[in-house]
């Protein structure tokens, strides 16, 4: 029998290729313990230009009986990259239709010219699809900071949410750690937050950023910086 173009022997696909396609801006790794090989890599996309990731048929085992030992059978291709995107899409925050991480596949062999020849309007509803998941990210993570001013409770993804909407930041959301902070810009060592450029302690994280002036004065509170009554 066949489907989408590709043919099946006894059920199983002979010899079978499926492409992940991606969007998203980081990489994936997805396991899939069991099967062989059972480890898949997907490289990080640029200005949302398509990865292209090729995998073949896999395998696994399934035991019978210490006479019989162990049967061999075949995974297909479709069905393994079916199950990458759906496991890593339901795995992430924020997700729902039409707002989720830009990961699609298709049978066969695809490439960019074949995407823009014959899969364009599912490469469109990924990019909508995805704007619609990190923006949903970052009023989350605009939420969470707000109930913990904790840097611990963002996570890498929603920070590469932020970058991909909002690159220059215009809104300061101080839970994005920069990794270029602009000239004349003061950010705590420790945790990279903005902080004021005659600040002693950090408001965020209690980092001591001036040491000579942070002994000369008492706190009410010593196990809580910040909070100053009087300097010597």
């Amino acid at each position: 029998m066949t489907e989408t173009g590709l043919t099946y022997s006894q059920g199983v696909i002979s010899d079978s290729k499926a492409t992940l396609i991606s969007i998203v801006p980081f990489p994936i790794t997805e396991l899939k313990p069991g099967l062989i090989p059972g480890e898949f890599h997907i490289e990080a996309s640029k200005d949302e230009a398509p990865v292209f990731t090729v995998i073949g048929d896999s395998f696994y085992y399934v035991y019978i009986d210490a006479d019989r030992g162990s049967l061999r059978v075949p995974a297909p291709s479709v069905k393994i990259a079916q199950s990458i995107c759906y496991d890593y899409l339901t795995a992430q925050l924020e997700v729902k239709p039409h707002c989720h991480p830009g990961l699609f596949f298709k049978p066969g062999i695809w490439t960019a010219a074949r995407v823009k020849a014959e899969a364009m309007d599912d490469l469109n509803y990924n990019k909508e699809s995805q704007f619609n998941w990190f923006t949903a990210l970052v009023k989350r993570a605009d939420d969470d900071w707000e109930k913990t001013r904790s840097h611990y409770s963002i996570s890498d993804i929603q920070r590469y949410a932020l970058r991909a909407i909002d690159p220059k930041n215009v809104k300061n959301r101080p839970w994005i750690l920069p990794s270029q902070p602009e000239d004349n810009a003061n950010f705590c060592p420790s945790c990279g937050s903005e902080v004021s450029p005659i600040a002693v302690v950090c408001k965020y994280c209690h980092f001591v950023l001036n040491a000579e002036k942070h002994r000369g004065m008492v706190y009410e509170n010593p196990g809580i910086a910040g909070r100053v009554i009087h300097k010597q």
